[in-house]
């Protein structure tokens, strides 16, 4: 390239002002790349470009050299000439915008065209802008600042937009861990014999949404729910001061009016002028068949009675909202809450959103949809009808965050079907920690908290063993790097050797000393592998998960047991399912004739519930790790399960017994899927929530086999022994 003295009367990139020092730095050192067969033009082009003060040029003589250009060093912006040898100019744009990481690039154009068809030519092949031919510099300059400029301020926008939305997805969750976990809804639903039905799904923006429910002692229940006025960040971290407050009031909950009392007065002193909230609270006395409740302008709850469609009451939650003055004179007021009742709380977004005809529900409305869908409730549920009709007729994205409740007060009869094995859930997973005498020990205990809590055990004593053998049930054991690659073949061996610890999941941090493969790992008796550099907060959530999860494979152990103390003795049949809870009890019944009851149950559950998720309600692999990760996936079920297209999908499992073995036929109606794939996948990363299932089950049974495009499979394994 030839130099060239700068004309002062030139504009340069110094006394461009693009807004920010920064924004002219980066367009002054842009990489710009210019095309064209002919060398002197593009030495022309490259020199005005130099004298106004860009530093970062390069050039290429054809259409193919430029592609290997971009590709190489990654321009912000291409100077592009139409006829080339090789490869013409609309060749080499139709190409960078058949690509993802090109698709915005933007290309200047040289041409001389001047008719409407020529230049809509360009723009159909994926040029950017025009710039004349021959060069006009002053022209040519403006053109290239104006879309260097916009790319930037462009990436900058969608950079924060990016953040902001990471931000806000974090905001979420943890509003999302402020209400009920399932643990927790599990141990009251066992602790007081009802049924707990709930939903949440948040809007586009951050609100200010909450539920809670609390044990008060043997016989009371205490119920929130609240809404702070507004959205966005405000509201969501107004959430979080509330529920700080109520903790600190825990010595009231028995006593609703003291209790809200309170609960305002700390809240007025905090909420700037304008901020409130709406609140129902509710103490469920079962053995007075009563709720004594105190309301401060929340949507009314309604009790339901056994005749769905004639008997439902609202309650009277009139009242002034939390946070607005010092003296709201609250008052206890009793409403009568009988066995077979259900109590059911919502949030505004329920009856205040409009449907495609722009109507809303309202209370009224609520009330005539219960009516008229009395007939589709099952058993305990009303939630996946009454949302699925709601979601009919409102089919978009809500602006305002979506709760709902539902208290069922079961008799002694329906407690007798509903649950017929006595289980419960742990509210802390007890976590074995393996670990050697040099690990960083407060790394791990550092995630202690009142979910999970870790019991350690070091390499150079008998302490794991001792408690591995206890009547002591673990959640999970994890290992630590610091072992050594035959400390953890050993512990694994043994632990999959005893029989009272058969399913327990093992998780393995890799340690890169091993030269060993996480697929090696997994093939010793792992689980799960992760890496070494493992984020505190990763970890903390696939425990969560696994245990979680092994927690249900001991509810099912106990059914299994109960099953099998009157084992069946049918040859063959075939079931229908189309939920999780007959899968799980299916599972339960057909699993008892194998060789091994407990993992044949464990198998067949991943099986059937892969069969619920894919074939019967759509949710593909992509969407189901996004749901997964975001905690919605039960959400998502519950809707769509409730949803027309849905609702009648069932897949069906056919077993049979044959010399030997029994072989179990799961068929899903739907589009099938590439199960290798998820097979694969799950191998090279293994915290995948997809693949897991179809992994474990290929450990479990003898054999397993899909047919035609995956939605359907043959999975046997031997009988058990008669004597």
């Amino acid at each position: 390239m030839f130099g060239v003295e700068n004309n002062p009367t030139e504009p340069s990139l110094k006394s461009y002002s693009a807004g920010s020092a920064d924004l002219s730095q980066r367009i002054r050192s842009a990489k710009i790349l210019i095309v064209d067969d002919v060398p002197i033009m593009c030495r022309l082009i490259g020199t005005a470009l130099t004298k106004v003060g860009f530093e970062n040029i390069t050039f290429a003589f054809d259409g193919k050299e430029a592609l290997l250009a971009v590709e190489q060093a990654r321009p912000d912006l291409i100077i592009l000439d139409l006829n080339m040898p090789k490869m013409n100019g609309y060749e080499v744009c139709r190409h960078l915008r058949s690509l993802k990481n090109t698709r915005d690039l933007p290309i200047l154009v040289q041409s001389a065209a001047e008719t409407a068809e020529e230049r809509a030519k360009v723009f159909e092949a994926g040029g950017t802008d025009f710039v004349s031919k021959p060069i006009n510099e002053p022209e040519m300059i403006a053109r290239v600042r104006l879309h260097l400029e916009n790319r930037f301020l462009i990436q900058n926008l969608s950079h924060f937009y990016d953040r902001m939305q990471g931000e806000l997805s974090i905001a979420h969750d943890m509003q999302r861990d402020l209400m009920p976990s399932d643990n927790v809804i599990w141990g009251i639903q066992q602790k007081y014999g009802i049924q707990i039905e709930s939903f949440y799904r948040a809007s586009s923006e951050l609100s200010g949404d909450l539920w809670g429910v609390w044990p008060i002692d043997n016989e009371r229940l205490g119920l929130y729910t609240l809404d702070i006025v507004g959205h966005g960040v405000g509201a969501a971290m107004n959430t979080f001061r509330v529920h700080e407050i109520m903790n600190r009031h825990t010595h009231l909950r028995g006593d609703p009016a003291a209790f809200l009392s309170a609960l305002n007065q700390e809240l007025t002193e905090v909420f700037p002028t304008g901020q409130y909230g709406t609140m129902f609270y509710g103490v469920i006395d079962f053995s007075e068949q009563k709720i004594t409740y105190v309301g401060a302008a929340s949507p009314k709850p309604f009790i339901i009675g056994h005749d769905r469609r004639t008997d439902i009451r609202t309650i009277d939650t009139s009242g002034i909202p939390v946070g607005i003055t010092n003296w709201p004179d609250y008052e206890n007021q009793d409403v009568d809450f009988h066995p077979s009742e259900v109590l059911f709380c919502y949030s505004d977004a329920l009856i205040e959103t409009e449907n495609i005809s722009g109507e809303i529900l309202s209370e009224t409305g609520l009330r005539g949809l219960i009516a008229d869908n009395h007939e589709k409730f099952v058993d305990d549920e009303l939630l996946p009808t009454l949302l699925g009709e709601f979601y009919r007729q409102v089919p978009r994205i809500l602006e305002d965050d979506l709760t709902a409740i539902c208290v069922h007060f079961l008799d002694s009869k329906t407690i007798e079907d509903w649950d017929e094995v006595s289980t419960t859930e742990a509210e802390t997973f007890q976590i074995l920690a393996l670990v050697h005498e040099n690990s960083n020990v407060e790394k791990i205990t550092s995630l202690n908290d009142d979910q999970i809590h870790f019991i350690l055990a070091k390499n150079n004593d008998e302490t794991g063993g001792h408690l591995l053998k206890a009547e002591q049930i673990f959640h999970m054991v994890l290992m630590e790097t610091p072992l050594t690659l035959q400390t953890v073949r050993d512990w694994i061996g043994y632990i999959r050797s005893q029989s009272t610890l058969r399913g327990i999941p093992i998780v393995v941090i890799n340690n890169p000393t091993w030269a060993v493969s996480d697929e090696k790992l997994l093939s010793m008796g792992a689980d799960y592998i992760l890496s070494p550099n493992v984020s505190q907060s990763r970890l903390k959530q696939l425990i969560v998960s696994v245990s979680s999860r092994y927690d249900q494979i001991v509810q099912i152990k106990r059914k299994v047991e109960w099953r099998r103390a009157g084992q069946i003795h049918v040859k063959e049949g075939m079931f229908n399912f189309s939920s999780r809870r007959e899968a799980q009890a299916l599972a339960a019944i057909l699993s008892v004739t194998c060789s091994d009851p407990l993992l044949a149950s464990i198998g067949l559950m991943e099986l059937m519930v892969n069969a619920v998720e894919h074939g019967c309600l759509s949710i593909g692999r992509v969407r189901k790790a996004e749901l997964v990760e975001c905690g919605d996936l039960s959400t998502e079920m519950h809707v769509r399960s409730s949803m027309s297209i849905y609702r009648d999908m069932q897949a069906t499992i056919q077993f049979v017994r044959r010399s030997g073995y029994v072989e179990f036929t799961i068929t899903d109606p739907g589009e099938g899927f590439d199960y290798l794939q998820e097979l694969e996948m799950y191998k090279e990363n293994h915290t995948e929530k997809s693949g897991r299932g179809i992994f474990m089950a290929t450990r479990i049974f003898s054999s397993l086999k899909y047919d035609g495009k995956g939605n359907k499979l043959i999975a046997t394994m031997d009988i058990a022994s008669q004597g």
